[in-house]
């Protein structure tokens, strides 16, 4: 196996985000009135990974330091430690 071929856990994931999004499109078919919802928690978002960062970002986003700024640091924290994602996708 190459070091570039993608491990279980990786398909496992994508399996899951993948699941997740087809999930969202069904509900906006279901409701349009989750649109906003869908598209800015979900539909937008590359990953689990970015759909969690900016969730707690907009929840956190203040006047004094803008949801942006919060998504910024949690992304970079993201990448930096894989365990946080591990615990993303645990919950």
């Amino acid at each position: 196996m190459s070091a570039d071929a993608p491990t279980e856990e990786l398909i496992a994931r994508e399996a899951m985000w993948a699941h997740m999004r087809r999930e969202a499109e069904e509900a906006l078919r279901l409701d349009a009135s989750l649109t906003p919802l869908m598209l800015g928690a979900i539909l937008n978002r590359a990953s689990l990974e970015e759909a969690v960062v900016h969730r707690i970002a907009a929840r956190l986003g203040a006047s004094a330091v803008d949801a942006a700024t919060i998504a910024d640091a949690f992304m970079q924290a993201v990448r930096e430690d894989e365990t946080i994602v591990a615990a993303f996708r645990a919950d």
